[in-house]
């Protein structure tokens, strides 16, 4: 029996508007932010210790944690900062899908680049 807790985001479809993150279900801001790379590893890390969030169009989004430096590169990447801003994303995936497959509108995660902080 699978825990109701850890679900992974289903397969990517050309018909998700949002095919690289998924939002807390619930009304009350997500704990932690998981992120799911193509190659199959995941991490998840408290919001709580997220120190800061900034959007640039030359280098992508970045979340600076006490413990890791997560950069985000895709393209329409603003609506999932105002999400991350407020703790409202459960998990981030980067795209396995050409990008040119989604909706123009469509955030699209082409890649998660995790830096150990020392």
């Amino acid at each position: 029996m699978s825990s109701p807790f850890v679900k992974t985001l289903a397969p990517q479809s050309v018909d998700d508007p949002q095919p690289c993150y998924r939002l807390e279900a619930g009304s009350y801001p997500a704990l932690m932010l998981r992120m799911e790379l193509r190659a199959g590893a995941s991490l998840a890390l408290p919001y709580a210790h997220l120190g800061s969030l900034s959007l640039d169009a030359e280098t992508g989004l970045t979340l600076l944690f006490a413990t890791h430096k997560v950069l985000l590169k895709g393209r329409n990447l603003q609506p999932l900062y105002e999400l991350l801003a407020r703790h409202r994303v459960e998990a981030l995936r980067e795209h396995v899908t050409a990008a040119h497959r989604f909706p123009a509108e469509a955030t699209v995660i082409s890649s998660i680049q995790l830096e150990l902080l020392t």
